[in-house]
């Protein structure tokens, strides 16, 4: 791919960044530009990155959040978490699920690129938003666990550090996986430690013959 080439292809995702999430290109860029350009990392440096990690994060909130209603999980859902985070010692955080604010019915934004495949859920801090209600099957608590844990990288790394990773990583995927968004996102570092963490979780709901899939109950 020549330099003209990489230059469009950035262009464009840049466009279909904006078109998915409603967060100007000119914000995006400003982001970037803080993620990348060299320079001391100093208190009103890093006070300029939070106030725009923040207006990028509440943005994208805003929308996904509109037409959304709350709900509370299932208490026989989080006994399960209890349950694994209790049997696997080397899990890496500390459960706090009263911290922990879930919605469904939110307006998801589109994977990547120009898929039309929406998200089928998205957290921010310690709040955590579904397209559908989750129901009582193995698929779905999965993925309700595998957001749980984003919000316990949140919790541990707090919003600048884990927003900054996050969109990093994203944006050295890219170009390393030549612009693959599907595959720029699941080489993510937080990505990655969630989706290990929900399989693993998976597997262990898999082999409990106590485990009674009910697609007909919420989780």
């Amino acid at each position: 791919m020549t330099l003209a080439e990489t230059i469009e292809k950035i262009k464009d995702e840049l466009n279909n960044l904006q078109d998915r999430t409603g967060v100007p290109v000119k914000v995006i860029l400003d982001l970037v530009a803080f993620l990348l350009l060299p320079g001391k990392a100093t208190a009103t440096k890093l006070g300029k990155l939070g106030l725009l990690i923040k207006a990028i994060a509440d943005s994208v909130e805003a929308v996904v959040k509109k037409g959304s209603s709350r709900f509370t999980p299932a208490q026989s859902t989080l006994d399960l978490f209890n349950e694994f985070i209790a049997s696997h010692p080397n899990f890496p955080y500390s459960k706090k699920y009263s911290t922990v604010t879930w919605y469904y019915n939110a307006n998801m934004p589109r994977i990547g690129g120009t898929s039309n495949q929406n998200a089928g859920a998205i957290t921010f801090e310690d709040r955590i938003y579904f397209g559908s209600r989750p129901k009582r099957t193995v698929s779905d608590i999965s993925a309700m666990f595998h957001e749980f844990v984003h919000t316990m990288q949140y919790r541990k790394h707090g919003q600048v550090v884990f927003a900054a990773v996050y969109v990093g990583n994203y944006l050295w995927n890219l170009i390393k996986e030549q612009f693959d968004s599907v595959a720029a996102y699941g080489d993510i570092k937080f990505e990655k430690q969630a989706y290990d963490w929900d399989r693993r979780f998976a597997d262990w709901l898999n082999s409990r013959s106590s485990f009674a899939p009910d697609e007909n109950r919420n989780a």
